[in-house]
């Protein structure tokens, strides 16, 4: 298995299908970047392409959606985005019999892993690879215009916590955040990052907690330019909306996520739905908790606030939902 997933990563593409917003250009005016989602992440892409798409007008931009399936009714949406903003975008159906035998965890499912088979659809210099759980908040120009020399590519280290954590736990001197990643195609070729990484992750499966992140860190020990947090900026529920003003890519890593009910009513909730509403999902209710993890957390908040008839129902869904349906 690991010799198909490796070496003809992108026969894994069952169907292309292109979302063209504008004419072509030439090679080296496009900026190419790219996203691997499954159903559940269909309404943040929309929502982070469009924050992309207005705050980087000047630039032609490429979309490359990698997915498992994707309904009419997001195609559609998708359609309406690269119409309105003149950008295009390109959607990828993925085989997942490639990925098969890979770990996963809850918050790391096999969409986690497209993120490998980018740079073999891709024929450019570089390609930007973002996580869907992220808006734009200023131009990505800058972040282009970085020079990676020799590097395979350009990241921002994780959360400081993180960081030593998994570098005590890897035996590495540096940890980057895996959720906006700046690839130089050619060296990522040369380097083969695809095929060690994923032997990486069949070979030592438990000792990897973070998975894709966890090898990638190890491949590219020594091979990556670091980037200021403003081009993964990590917030949350609890960010002061206040001090993001410089940064770029707000990246919502953690849970709740800012889409979800779950999420409290703050000013940084506030500056992901003004992107949402200039998005075909403008008008569509905060998603419900829909995993039991979710339900728990969401009745935790309610009891929080006091509201503790709502907060009690969503626990008795917490409790069918792990321990009775799972029977």
């Amino acid at each position: 298995m690991i010799v198909n997933i490796t070496q003809e990563l992108s026969q894994c593409v069952e169907q292309r299908l292109l979302l063209e917003g504008r004419s072509p250009c030439a090679p080296a005016q496009e900026f190419h970047i790219g996203f691997g989602i499954d159903a559940a992440f269909v309404r943040p892409l929309g929502v982070l392409i469009t924050s992309l798409c207005e705050n980087n007008p000047q630039l032609a931009l490429s979309c490359h959606v990698m997915t498992i399936a994707l309904n009419e009714e997001e195609i559609s949406q998708l359609r309406a985005i690269a119409a309105g903003y003149r950008v295009n975008i390109h959607i990828y159906f993925l085989n997942l019999a490639f990925f098969a035998g890979l770990p996963t965890k809850r918050d790391l499912p096999i969409p986690t892993y497209f993120r490998f088979v980018l740079p073999t659809l891709v024929e450019a210099q570089t390609v930007l690879y973002l996580d869907s759980d992220i808006i734009c908040i200023n131009s990505v120009q800058p972040l282009f215009e970085a020079s990676l020399g020799e590097h395979v590519l350009a990241a921002v280290p994780d959360a400081e916590r993180t960081a030593t954590r998994r570098m005590a736990a890897l035996h590495l001197s540096t940890y980057f955040n895996a959720g906006v990643l700046l690839i130089n195609i050619a060296n990522w070729r040369r380097e083969q990052v695809s095929r060690h990484a994923l032997s990486l992750l069949f070979e030592m499966p438990n000792q990897l907690t973070y998975l894709d992140q966890d090898a990638l860190n190890i491949v590219l020990e020594g091979k990556t330019t670091v980037l200021d947090n403003k081009w993964n900026y990590f917030v949350s529920e609890q960010t002061n909306e206040a001090v993001i003003h410089q940064a770029c890519l707000l990246h919502f890593a953690a849970h709740p996520k800012p889409w979800t009910v779950a999420f409290g009513n703050t000013p940084i909730q506030q500056r992901y739905l003004d992107y949402e509403q200039r998005s075909p999902w403008a008008g569509v209710p905060l998603q419900q908790p829909r995993t039991f993890h979710a339900m728990r957390l969401y009745a935790e908040k309610l009891w929080q606030k006091r509201n503790y008839r709502e907060s009690i129902a969503w626990y008795l869904r917490y409790v069918h939902r792990k321990f009775i349906r799972h029977e």
